[in-house]
Protein backbone atom coordinates (compact mmCIF):
# COMPACT_ATOMS: atom_id res chain seq x y z
CA UNK A 1 0.00 0.00 0.00
CA UNK A 2 1.54 3.31 -0.90
CA UNK A 3 1.06 6.59 0.41
CA UNK A 4 -1.35 7.66 -2.49
CA UNK A 5 -3.64 4.75 -1.89
CA UNK A 6 -3.18 5.36 2.20
CA UNK A 7 -4.21 8.93 1.56
CA UNK A 8 -7.39 7.61 -0.40
CA UNK A 9 -8.84 4.88 1.81
CA UNK A 10 -8.16 7.33 5.08
CA UNK A 11 -9.75 10.30 3.38
CA UNK A 12 -12.16 8.82 1.06
CA UNK A 13 -10.71 10.66 -2.15
CA UNK A 14 -12.02 7.90 -4.44
CA UNK A 15 -9.07 8.30 -6.79
CA UNK A 16 -8.92 7.20 -10.27
CA UNK A 17 -5.05 6.01 -10.63
CA UNK A 18 -4.71 5.98 -14.04
CA UNK A 19 -4.73 9.48 -14.19
CA UNK A 20 -1.68 9.79 -11.09
CA UNK A 21 0.36 6.84 -12.31
CA UNK A 22 1.30 5.52 -15.72
CA UNK A 23 2.99 2.13 -17.58
CA UNK A 24 3.88 -1.15 -15.46
CA UNK A 25 3.23 0.70 -11.99
CA UNK A 26 -0.08 1.78 -12.86
CA UNK A 27 -0.46 -1.82 -14.14
CA UNK A 28 0.99 -3.83 -11.24
CA UNK A 29 0.75 -1.21 -8.52
CA UNK A 30 -2.01 -3.31 -6.06
CA UNK A 31 0.35 -6.18 -6.16
CA UNK A 32 3.88 -4.24 -6.24
CA UNK A 33 2.83 -1.57 -3.45
CA UNK A 34 1.49 -4.44 -1.08
CA UNK A 35 4.56 -3.81 1.45
CA UNK A 36 5.67 -7.38 0.95
CA UNK A 37 8.47 -6.67 -1.97
CA UNK A 38 12.07 -5.19 -0.99
CA UNK A 39 12.92 -1.67 -2.03
CA UNK A 40 15.97 -3.23 -4.49
CA UNK A 41 13.19 -5.22 -6.03
CA UNK A 42 10.98 -2.01 -6.37
CA UNK A 43 13.36 -0.48 -7.94
CA UNK A 44 14.12 -2.58 -11.10
CA UNK A 45 10.69 -2.74 -11.24
CA UNK A 46 9.49 0.90 -11.36
CA UNK A 47 12.88 2.26 -11.74
CA UNK A 48 14.18 5.60 -10.02
CA UNK A 49 12.93 8.11 -12.67
CA UNK A 50 9.51 9.77 -11.71
CA UNK A 51 9.09 10.72 -15.00
CA UNK A 52 8.18 6.89 -15.82
CA UNK A 53 6.03 6.27 -13.49
CA UNK A 54 3.80 9.08 -12.84
CA UNK A 55 1.27 10.87 -15.09
CA UNK A 56 3.03 13.56 -17.19
CA UNK A 57 0.35 16.00 -15.59
CA UNK A 58 2.02 15.13 -11.99
CA UNK A 59 4.90 17.76 -13.72
CA UNK A 60 2.53 20.34 -14.99
CA UNK A 61 1.41 23.60 -13.00
CA UNK A 62 -2.33 22.69 -13.07
CA UNK A 63 -1.53 18.88 -12.65
CA UNK A 64 -5.55 16.97 -12.80
CA UNK A 65 -8.17 17.05 -10.32
CA UNK A 66 -6.99 13.27 -9.09
CA UNK A 67 -3.31 14.82 -8.47
CA UNK A 68 -4.89 17.75 -7.03
CA UNK A 69 -7.08 15.83 -4.32
CA UNK A 70 -3.95 14.00 -3.34
CA UNK A 71 -1.65 17.18 -3.39
CA UNK A 72 -4.37 19.23 -1.33
CA UNK A 73 -3.78 16.46 1.49
CA UNK A 74 -0.07 16.21 1.61
CA UNK A 75 -0.23 20.25 1.80
CA UNK A 76 -2.58 19.82 5.11
CA UNK A 77 -0.16 17.17 6.27
CA UNK A 78 3.58 18.43 5.09
CA UNK A 79 5.87 18.88 7.61
CA UNK A 80 7.19 21.54 5.96
CA UNK A 81 4.51 23.91 6.61
CA UNK A 82 3.04 22.60 9.55
CA UNK A 83 5.77 21.72 12.08
CA UNK A 84 9.15 23.08 12.99
CA UNK A 85 11.44 21.20 14.66
CA UNK A 86 12.68 21.84 17.96
CA UNK A 87 16.25 20.08 17.93
CA UNK A 88 19.32 20.74 15.87
CA UNK A 89 18.41 18.76 12.41
CA UNK A 90 20.00 17.65 9.17
CA UNK A 91 18.31 17.64 6.05
CA UNK A 92 20.09 15.21 3.46
CA UNK A 93 19.76 14.82 -0.30
CA UNK A 94 21.04 13.96 -3.50
CA UNK A 95 21.62 16.44 -6.04
CA UNK A 96 21.11 14.24 -8.78
CA UNK A 97 17.82 11.96 -6.94
CA UNK A 98 15.68 10.99 -9.68
CA UNK A 99 12.65 9.95 -7.26
CA UNK A 100 12.67 12.92 -5.26
CA UNK A 101 13.52 16.54 -6.98
CA UNK A 102 16.15 18.26 -4.82
CA UNK A 103 13.20 21.07 -5.01
CA UNK A 104 11.61 19.23 -2.09
CA UNK A 105 14.79 19.36 0.47
CA UNK A 106 15.31 22.95 -0.67
CA UNK A 107 11.95 24.23 -0.05
CA UNK A 108 11.78 21.80 3.12
CA UNK A 109 15.12 23.26 4.76
CA UNK A 110 13.71 27.46 3.55
CA UNK A 111 10.44 26.38 5.59
CA UNK A 112 12.15 25.07 8.61
CA UNK A 113 14.67 28.39 8.83
CA UNK A 114 11.71 30.85 8.03
CA UNK A 115 10.44 29.57 11.30
CA UNK A 116 13.72 29.83 13.12
CA UNK A 117 14.76 25.80 13.09
CA UNK A 118 17.81 24.88 13.57
CA UNK A 119 18.95 23.27 10.42
CA UNK A 120 21.95 22.04 8.70
CA UNK A 121 21.85 20.79 5.37
CA UNK A 122 24.15 18.19 2.78
CA UNK A 123 23.80 18.12 -0.63
CA UNK A 124 25.49 15.36 -2.12
CA UNK A 125 26.16 13.21 -5.40
CA UNK A 126 24.41 8.94 -5.97
CA UNK A 127 20.90 9.63 -6.73
CA UNK A 128 17.99 8.40 -3.57
CA UNK A 129 19.57 5.02 -2.74
CA UNK A 130 23.46 5.14 -3.05
CA UNK A 131 24.07 8.90 -1.50
CA UNK A 132 21.19 7.59 1.27
CA UNK A 133 23.11 4.38 2.27
CA UNK A 134 25.99 6.90 2.25
CA UNK A 135 24.83 8.94 4.41
CA UNK A 136 23.34 6.37 6.87
CA UNK A 137 26.51 4.21 6.62
CA UNK A 138 29.36 7.36 6.85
Amino acid sequence: MCSSDLYDKWYGLNLDYSRIFIGPLLENMDSWLDRTHFRDQLTQWIGQDLHQYMHPDFFTVERNSEINKLWKKFRENSLATGWTPKTHILIAHAEDDLSVPTRVATYTCEQFRKRGARLRSHYGKGGHYEFGKWFFLR
